[in-house]
């Protein structure tokens, strides 16, 4: 068995008369070791954006080198790709990008993968208390809470009274 190094066969041939050829040799590397994927770039864990836009690289220190990549968006088929990748028209929800490389010596990676989701939904805004109407009081309290349904969380609340700008 010829693990990760390099080898040389060499091979010289005798005839009848005790004659001995000069030697003829080839080396060749085994590279059992598959690469390693990092993505330098990707959309938001949560965003708006209906587009995806990926950078990503591999390393093979098993003496080869990368070869080429192959991606599955939402666990569609594995297609030839490049980085960057990019990505438009995408639906709102949870998505996943898988990436595999693969190195001159054929070492698939571990596929890569990075979820996140688009949350195209706004917000429900509920007031659940407020001064009466009318009053004689000339300070007012809220109290109001938010919901957001589209995979997103509540980053935070902007108020404002009669035409002051939201603050």
């Amino acid at each position: 068995t010829l693990f990760r190094s390099s080898h040389t066969f060499s091979v010289q041939a005798t005839d009848t008369s005790g004659n001995v050829s000069s030697a003829q040799t080839y080396t060749w590397m085994t590279d059992l070791t598959a690469p390693v994927i990092s993505i330098s770039a990707s959309p938001a864990a949560v965003t708006n954006l209906s587009t995806a836009s990926f950078s990503f690289s591999a390393t093979d220190s098993g003496g080869g080198s990368v070869a080429g990549y192959q991606c599955s968006l939402d666990s569609g088929a594995y297609t030839s790709c490049s980085s960057p990748k990019s990505y438009t028209g995408l639906a709102a929800g949870a998505h996943q990008l898988a990436i595999i490389a693969f190195d001159t010596a054929s070492n698939l990676s571990s596929p890569l993968v990075y979820s996140w989701t688009i949350d195209q939904t706004a917000p429900t805004m509920n007031v659940t208390s407020a001064p009466s109407s009318p009053t004689n009081s000339t300070s007012a309290s809220f109290t109001f809470s938010a919901t957001d349904t589209g995979g997103g969380a509540i980053a935070s609340y902007s108020c404002k009274i009669d035409s002051g700008s939201y603050a």
